[in-house]
């Protein structure tokens, strides 16, 4: 499905310069407009799915933060 959407020719304008070679107007909008938003994914876990990953990532960012640690001493006592 389509919509005609009405802008000002100055918008329209500043859409232009930013279109790339062989792009469509609405390919160049959706580029533009950064694509599907993050918002669509509010209420896709429940608070229990959420709690468990946040946890899980914040496993990750500890066992990251050990290995850089570890790697940048053995850089150091070098």
């Amino acid at each position: 499905m389509s919509k005609t959407v009405r802008l000002p020719d100055d918008v329209y304008d500043r859409v232009e310069a930013h279109q790339r070679e062989g792009e469509s107007l609405a390919e160049t909008i959706d580029r533009l407009a950064g694509g599907r938003s993050l918002r669509e994914l509010v209420g896709i876990l429940t608070d229990e799915e959420a709690a468990e990953m946040r946890e899980h990532l914040d496993d990750l960012d500890s066992q990251t933060r050990e290995d850089l640690d570890e790697t940048a001493a053995r850089f150091t006592s070098n």
